[in-house]
């Protein structure tokens, strides 16, 4: 048996049997599908709140006088020159790490995902579809974008990046009067926009659900589903409606636990 402390000494940490106490959530679904609203309602607080989508109006005022939230909100141009969205994403990154270094936050939500990494790209490019050799012009971007989440894996804080979704198009061979042809087609399946590797980031995927043929009160017609999770791929497909539909309880299932562990 080598002493730990040699370990350390030569710069490695001793692995334990205690898991930290925070969960790095990458969540999506259709708009108006609860996504802000579990957040807000649900992760521990304090929580640092940080938008780039007005669509948490009507929303966080719910939950001011229940719980503590400190919130930074930016609007992002529509269209600008890249100077001027440059200035923008060095304030929402600097927002982003001090929110991290943070101890007293408990968890913090970035509002949303998506619009961050196209803020991202245009404060690089100055546009979302920038010409040139993609994999090369990308690689500078993708490691920023990379980095900033990945900080929260030192931190003992929640993290919950929220993104839309979009349309899922397949390509499929169609039989036109010119012949084979290959096509497009949208078969009613949605996917995550934003960074393409956001999943492989967080620690649990979740889709964001709002079932209208569920019986009884509106809030029972809100749930989530597990679309993968590294600590615990036993509960992939999980879905949790109603009162389950909360973070103390998808933690609790995570890692097989009581939900008052996480509240």
């Amino acid at each position: 048996m080598i002493d730990p402390k040699k370990f350390t000494a030569a710069g490695f940490t001793v692995a334990t049997s205690e898991a930290p106490k925070r969960l790095l959530i990458n969540s999506q679904g259709l708009e108006k599908s609860g996504k802000t609203h579990w957040a807000l309602s649900s992760l521990p607080d304090p929580i640092a709140f940080i938008s780039l989508d007005n669509g948490f109006e009507g929303v966080i005022e719910k939950f001011a006088d229940k719980k503590q939230i400190a919130c930074f909100t930016t609007n992002v141009p529509p269209v600008a020159a890249q100077s001027e969205y440059l200035p923008i994403w060095n304030n929402v990154k600097s927002h982003i790490i001090t929110a991290m270094g943070m101890s007293e936050f408990r968890s913090i939500v970035l509002d949303t995902g998506t619009d961050i990494w196209e803020l991202l790209r245009l404060a690089e490019f100055g546009s979302l579809t920038p010409r040139g050799d993609i994999k090369q012009i990308y690689s500078i971007v993708n490691q920023q974008y990379r980095s900033l989440i990945k900080i929260a894996y030192d931190k003992a804080v929640s993290l919950d990046v929220i993104h839309r979704v979009k349309k899922q198009y397949v390509t499929r061979t169609v039989q036109t009067q010119k012949g084979p042809q290959k096509v497009d087609v949208w078969e009613g399946d949605y996917e995550r926009a934003g960074f393409a590797d956001s999943g492989y980031l967080s620690q649990i995927n979740i889709e964001h659900i709002f079932d209208v043929s569920r019986p009884g009160p509106l809030s029972n017609k809100f749930g989530v589903r597990v679309i993968d999770s590294r600590q615990n791929m036993n509960i992939v497909g999980l879905e949790l409606f109603g009162e389950e539909n909360n973070f103390p309880t998808l933690a609790s299932y995570v890692f097989d636990n009581s939900p008052e562990d996480w509240a």
